[in-house]
Parts: structure tokens; sequence; C-alpha cells
């Protein structure tokens, strides 16, 4: 081997496998970083959205949602609309 090519490199040559070691760590700590930034950012609302869902259907609150979309659409009137809105809270 070339003698300058070595004082170059210093000791590297026998410290190869300890940033290999290192790199592997490295790299372990950004996928778990991923994985909890998906799960925090991803998972966990979807999960917490179904069981609003659940409650709401639970509650009769998709009821009220149905009504409010069709006076939005102006299927039913202001009056109607109040005197169904108000049968479903009393429920």
């Amino acid at each position: 081997m070339n003698t300058a090519l070595v004082l170059q490199m210093g000791d590297w040559m026998g410290t190869g496998w300890w940033f290999g070691m290192v790199g592997m760590v490295v790299w372990a700590l950004l996928l778990a970083g991923v994985v909890y930034v998906v799960v925090r950012l991803v998972i966990i609302p979807l999960v917490e959205g179904a069981e609003g869902a659940a409650v709401c259907i639970e509650t009769g609150d998709d009821a009220l949602a149905v009504l409010r979309e069709r006076f939005a659409r102006g299927e039913i009137d202001e009056e109607e609309f109040e005197r169904r809105a108000e049968v479903l809270r009393r429920e």
C-alpha cells in the first residue's frame, strides 16, 4: 500500500467497524423518528376521528348534521329546521 495513502487515512482503517455501528444507530434513530411522526400526525388522529364518529352516531349528532345539510341545500325552511332540531335535541 502506498505510504502517502496510509498517512492520509490515519487510523480510519482500524475503526471502520465502529463507524459502521454508529451509522446503523443513526439510521435506526432516524427511522424511529419518522415512524413516531407518522403515528403522531396521521394514525392517532384517524383513530380518534373514528372514535368521535362512533360517539356522534350514539348521540344522534349525525341526524342533526343531516338536518343542517338539508337546511343548507334549501330542502327545508328555517321553521322546519328549528322544529326538527328541537325534537332531536330532546331525545
